[in-house]
């Protein structure tokens, strides 16, 4: 069994060790280039490079709570392993349902996301409107 075995949310982050977390970051590269490598287009070189940063900020933020924002989804498939959708990267099956990672770009529909990934620029111009928003019960 795997630290990513044990991993199903954030907050079960919170209590692993240097070493767990060196195993998990390992874990969730090895998730992600199994299965990004097979499909063409699924922007492997920026998942990969944010991958201890991902594990840290989950480590360190109480996400959902503590919102974290990515520069579109290029950087966000360490973020959705670890927010409980690990499934599309480890099983092939389940994967394969999505129709391919262009899926996983598309998926904001759990609790850790608010927004669709747009680049960081416009989330940074659409935030203080996302805010106005939510605070008028426009939005979700």
């Amino acid at each position: 069994m795997t630290v990513l075995d044990k991993v199903n949310d954030p907050k079960d982050i919170k209590n692993l060790t240097a070493l767990e977390l060196e195993e998990l970051a390992t874990n969730v590269r090895d998730a992600i280039l199994n299965r990004v490598s097979q499909y063409p287009g699924g922007h492997l070189g920026p998942n990969l490079g944010v991958v201890e940063m991902t594990v840290a900020l989950h480590k360190v933020f109480n996400s959902p709570v503590d919102k974290l924002i990515w520069d579109v989804s290029h950087q966000s498939y360490p973020h959705k392993v670890l927010t409980g959708r690990k499934e599309f990267f480890t099983d092939k099956d389940k994967f394969l349902e999505q129709q391919a990672i262009q899926t996983l770009k598309k998926m904001n529909m759990t609790l850790y996301e608010s927004v669709i990934h747009l680049h960081l620029l416009q989330q940074l111009w659409d935030m203080p409107w996302l805010e106005i928003c939510k605070e008028k019960k426009k939005i979700l």
